[in-house]
């Protein structure tokens, strides 16, 4: 990695109210190759460091000759253009591609040549000068470059002349900030060179017509020939406002900031509002006073562009109506649907009109609906005004038929409590016979003339039958010939006996060992995480604002559902995997998943924010209660009524006094520690899930997690079950954690090292059904062993998945599943030395305890 820059975070303004991490993320995502241009950046608490993986030798823009700088605009001009394009034909980037496009001034533009070819690297990308206003020369460099003249003459082939032609136009900063004793040295010496080269002879016409242009631009000849005043040329501008989906924004106010003041307006029905009349280059700014967490916009004036378009994102709040329907159109009454909105899910009933009224969701909010009669059966709806239909889930009609299956021995006796498993596709449908012996099968399940059965007798093999099946019949038995009972015994069978058990023996060490799939999935848990946060503010607790509980969201970096009420205080919820490695109860997950410990640098800097404006915003509010005491207070005592509301008004004025002096005590508070409140619970192979607080979660203690603590490092933790004796599954399958990392001399072929996680993808939601519980299995391939923490490979899962097993072909454990790279196939597992270890660690603190 090579430094491009590092600059104090206290010098910058980030234009973008977005984490620059996910954003350079998703260029690379948008852009591919070309994302390169913008320089990688890590943002510490002080400064921000831009840095380039690439070896050239990269120099500032700035600095580049005067001879190359025209070539090295053009290029550079041309690449930006590109880009800009590219950003704007993304929904989620072109309503910031100026702000994107914003660097502090040229010094932050790097450039590098290889055989008359330019590369570039933008650093500082997103920011300009803490210090910086809108009539500032650097303000919009690369936004300059990037705007198209429209004035641009053409050659003949059709083509506009471009600034290799015309090197005149989007000069550098610096070029237009130097002197004018700076510029008329320069010119004087170009004039005494000429005047050498003709000492004795005639004068140099363009000598002479240098001294006229001088002469005329003297303070002495300040007038035309025409004895009029030269006036700067102005551009008529009209500033149209867009939304995130290119419509126009109507009755906005807009604050527009010229050099001639400030003026508020509202929008047309075309978005538009009227700027003026500016001179070309002018810079004016534009404020959405009504739009929290909008920065000011700077747009530059450029000659023969009138109308100016900047986007904001104006989110909209509906309430959708979801309606239940069959397959023919018709409406479906009273039918139970799980409604899953941001991890959160209900239960709906469409009741006697077959619809649902979903609650407000903003514009693109996705909800998930799930058929309660038929898992499989789920659909993704996302909310927006564009939706032309309405939104229907269909579902199989009400009146479903059902199949039975009984199964009685070879004496015609019902057989109880055995397990009937078939399938439909890829659908699994799994029911447990009454004590008569029966039991029954939607319909539906039953697909073709022939239907595999596989029976499941307590203590007995499994029986595989075929079951020969007809639309006309409804009720099926089945007779099982043999209950698999042992033969009786006689004196021949003794003698045989120990010929049998050494044949069988031989038989046995020959036989592949490897466990299957359902064998692996009775050692894998579902783990449910409940998660709080809290930070001491030091006041007393009588005041209310002694404690902050809050929660934090990793993904989108930010605290939610703050508030200094315990009571009102929300638990957060996520899925993840773990796997039993000893019968005692022990399981292995990752330490963010059963320990998670949040980034505490980053949740401080946004407490200090959040007090910060809470504490302004009791401020505005005390100022504007005192101001409609102070001019209602003569009507107090018109009447008792008044009297009420005057009364009403103080105790709001003396809330908020108090509210803004107790968050400026808790501001001078510096060292905010975090607390972290943390529950662990998990949930065995087929178990039966229908919400967060169901009964077949067992609380687990944590007792001990790898450290440091980011999943790109000893992302590994070890839990136990806190009633391990009683709920301890008897047939659970135990992981081996192997003594050696399996890939610390691995001298094969990455790309022919297959492995499998075996886990539970986006927790219940993926792996419930009505049947119960199961864990996935995805197949990938090793594609990296050089970390020193993880192995990388390539497969399709997704989230929830964390701490699941990694297992090669053997199904023998090699890793423990723990993060995947954005939203690529690229995904790590941590290696099992680690884990090993943290066996090892537990096993010593036993020894210690039980001496």
């Amino acid at each position: 990695m090579k430094q491009l820059v590092k600059i104090n975070n206290s010098e910058l303004s980030f234009r973008l109210n977005l984490n620059y991490n996910n954003v350079f993320a998703r260029l690379k995502m948008l852009l591919g190759g070309k994302a390169s241009v913008f320089a990688d950046l890590e943002t510490k608490s002080a400064n921000t460091i831009w840095y380039t993986d690439r070896e050239r030798d990269f120099r500032r823009m700035s600095d580049a000759p005067e001879e190359v700088r025209p070539v090295l605009e053009a290029e550079f001009r041309k690449k930006i253009r590109q880009i800009a394009k590219d950003l704007k034909s993304s929904s989620e980037l072109t309503a910031y591609v100026d702000d994107i496009l914003e660097v502090p001034d040229a010094s932050f533009v790097f450039y590098a040549e290889t055989d008359g070819q330019y590369d570039f690297v933008l650093a500082g990308w997103g920011c300009r000068y803490a210090r910086t206003t809108s009539a500032d020369f650097n303000n919009g460099f690369v936004r300059r470059m990037v705007k198209k003249p429209q004035s641009m003459p053409k050659n003949t082939d059709g083509s506009e002349d471009g600034p290799e032609n015309n090197p005149g136009s989007d000069k550098f900063p610096e070029d237009d900030k130097k002197s004018p004793e700076e510029k008329n040295g320069k010119k004087q010496e170009q004039k005494s060179e000429k005047k050498e080269k003709h000492e004795g002879g005639e004068k140099d016409p363009e000598i002479e017509d240098d001294d006229i242009k001088e002469k005329k631009k003297s303070p002495e000849n300040p007038v035309s020939p025409e004895g009029k005043q030269k006036q700067t040329p102005k551009q008529h501008v009209v500033l149209r406002v867009m939304d995130q989906h290119t419509n126009p924004v109507t009755n906005e106010t807009v604050l527009i900031r010229t050099s001639h003041g400030d003026k508020s307006e509202l929008t047309d029905e075309q978005g538009c509002v009227e700027v003026g009349d500016l001179n070309y280059s002018d810079v004016f700014g534009v404020v959405f006073p009504n739009l929290n967490g909008v920065p000011e916009r700077n747009i530059e004036v450029v000659s023969g562009i009138e109308y100016y378009d900047t986007y904001i994102k104006k989110l909209t709040r509906y309430a959708p109506t979801l309606f239940i329907e069959d397959h023919e159109g018709h409406t479906v009454q009273n039918y139970d649907v799980k409604i899953i909105i941001g991890g959160q899910e209900s239960l709906y009933n469409s009741g006697n009109d077959g619809m649902l009224q979903l609650p407000l969701l903003t514009d693109g909010q996705k909800f998930i609906v799930v058929d309660t009669a038929n898992y499989a059966n789920s659909e993704e709806f996302f909310v927006g005004q564009n939706d032309s239909k309405p939104y229907v889930f269909r579902v199989s009609t009400t009146g479903k038929k059902m199949i039975g299956i009984t199964l009685v021995d070879k004496k015609g006796r019902p057989i109880p409590n055995a397990m009937i498993e078939t399938a439909s596709g890829d659908i699994p449908c799994r029911k447990e016979t009454g004590m008569d012996g029966r039991a029954e099968f939607p319909a539906e399940v039953f697909q073709g003339n022939l239907i595999p059965l596989n029976i499941i007798c307590k203590g007995k093999n499994p029986i595989r039958h075929n079951l020969e099946f007809s639309q006309d019949m409804s009720e099926y038995f089945i007779k099982l010939q043999s209950k698999g009972t042992f033969p009786k015994l006689n004196w021949m069978w003794l003698l045989l006996l120990p010929i049998l058990l050494l044949l069988g023996w031989g038989i046995y060490s020959f036989m592949d060992k490897t466990p299957t799939w359902e064998e692996l999935n009775k050692g894998v848990v579902l783990i449910k995480t409940e998660e709080l946060y809290s930070v001491s503010t030091g006041l007393p607790e009588k005041t209310g604002y002694s404690c902050l509980y809050f929660n934090y969201s990793p993904n989108e970096r930010q605290i939610l559902n703050a508030t200094f009420d315990k009571r009102e205080a929300k638990i957060s919820y996520s899925w993840g995997t773990g796997f039993f490695i000893s019968k005692d109860g022990l399981i292995a997950t990752n330490r963010h998943v059963a320990d998670p410990i949040p980034p505490e640098e980053q949740i401080v800097s946004m407490l200090k924010q959040y007090f910060v404006q809470n504490q302004e915003y009791a401020e505005e509010r005390v100022q504007e209660l005192q101001k409609i005491m102070n001019q209602n207070s003569a009507l107090r005592h018109l009447s008792e009524n008044n009297r009420q509301i005057m009364d009403e008004l103080q105790d709001s004025l003396d809330y908020y006094k108090n509210m803004s002096r107790y968050f400026d005590q808790i501001m001078k508070l510096s060292n905010y520690k975090v607390e972290t409140h943390c529950d662990v619970f998990v949930a065995f192979d087929n178990s039966m899930i229908k919400t967060y607080d169901d009964r077949a979660f067992h609380p687990c203690t944590c007792l001990a997690s790898g450290k440091p603590g980011d999943v790109m490092s000893n992302d590994v933790a070890i839990i136990q079950l806190n009633e391990k004796e009683k709920i301890m599954p008897k047939d659970a399958y135990i992981f081996k954690v192997p003594r050696k990392d399996p890939f610390a001399d691995n001298n094969e072929n990455n790309e022919d090292y297959e492995v499998w996680v075996l886990g539970y993808n986006a927790g219940a939601d993926l792996a419930g059904t009505d049947l119960g519980i199961h864990p996935q299995h995805f197949k990938g391939n090793i594609s990296s062993t050089n970390d020193k923490y993880r192995i990388q490979y390539n497969m399709a899962n997704i989230g929830g998945s964390s701490g699941s097993p990694v297992l090669n072909k053997n199904r023998e454990l090699v890793g423990v599943h723990n993060s995947g790279y954005g939203d690529t196939n690229i995904k790590y597992g941590v290696r099992t030395t680690y884990l090993y270890d943290l066996i090892k660690e537990i096993n010593e603190k036993r020894n210690i305890t039980s001496k």
